[in-house]
């Protein structure tokens, strides 16, 4: 079926949002976005969550009855992929202006919408899914830890950012996950004290101690992050602890109403399917007190 103007319209939309996006959203720079599951008609994932094998053995000689043979353990649960949209409105002259030029003047309607998707997506990323505003569907990263480090470190006094942070990493360490790379998401509060954190008689700025720390990850501040409390969570290019599964990327669709074709509005929805998937929780772990 050939392409109708709408179609085309959808995919001029599409190109228009790219930016702006990739600017704006937070949770995909902390959890890596999984490949392999493609597809407007997913509307379901398996989670698996992992339990690690026992520990190994040494021995100069490998017994049968030394070898302890057991699995990983996994716990399998079937869960709905949600929508995350948001409807907007276009301006019959802007309709007309594709028709005959190609172009759209005025993008802003969709880009608005776009922009709240992105809100919601990043809400669902990092602090989870609550219908009802109080009882999570689906668990964010905050939602979902596995860890938290509870003792009191006010970010607003040199040094204790370090201590918060790096005794969250020590948590997640003795539940064996390890590595040099880690992210750390704050409220823009606390976000703003480490910036301007410094040693009372060096001078030296607490900042670049906490960067070093990390390695590839990243700092970020998110309002999704309540003030005075923060995250820590592994940095996972390879999706060991958690993922993001989207089968269909934020997109366009446009239509009108064909009982009136002449004066209807044009109606758009940019919309896109996502979820995401925790298989460790131990690799996350929440600050409190900071």
């Amino acid at each position: 079926m050939a392409d109708t103007i709408f179609d085309k319209l959808a995919r001029y939309y599409d190109t228009e949002l790219i930016e702006p996006l990739r600017a704006q959203l937070i949770g995909r720079k902390i959890v890596a976005v999984n490949p392999k599951i493609k597809g407007d008609e997913i509307k379901n994932v398996d989670i698996n969550t992992l339990t690690d094998m026992g520990a190994a053995t040494i021995s100069y000689n490998i017994d049968t009855n030394q070898l302890n043979r057991d699995n990983i353990a996994v716990s399998t649960s079937n869960v709905e992929i949600p929508y995350l949209f948001r409807g907007y409105e276009i301006p019959r002259k802007e309709y007309e202006t594709f028709k005959a030029k190609g172009i759209s003047e005025d993008s802003a309607a969709m880009l608005s919408a776009a922009s709240v998707v992105g809100d919601k997506e990043d809400a669902m990323i990092i602090q989870g899914w609550a219908p009802n505003g109080s009882t999570y569907e689906i668990n964010g990263l905050y939602q979902g830890a596995g860890n938290s480090y509870t003792t009191s470190k006010d970010f607003g006094t040199y040094g204790k950012a370090t201590d918060a942070i790096t005794g969250a990493i020590e948590l997640m360490n003795a539940d064996n996950v390890y590595g040099s790379d880690w992210n750390v998401i704050l409220n823009s509060v606390q976000y703003w004290e480490l910036q301007r954190s410094r040693n009372g008689t060096s001078g030296l700025r607490e900042l670049p101690d906490i960067e070093a720390l990390i390695g590839k990850g990243g700092i970020y501040y998110s309002s999704n992050i309540t003030a005075g409390t923060g995250l820590v969570t592994a940095y996972d290019p390879n999706r060991k602890y958690f993922d993001l599964i989207i089968p269909a990327d934020i997109q366009n669709d446009v239509g009108m109403d064909s009982r009136q074709p002449k004066l209807s509005p044009i109606y758009g929805v940019v919309y896109e399917l996502a979820r995401l998937r925790i298989k460790q929780s131990v690799a996350i772990a929440t600050m409190t007190q900071i």
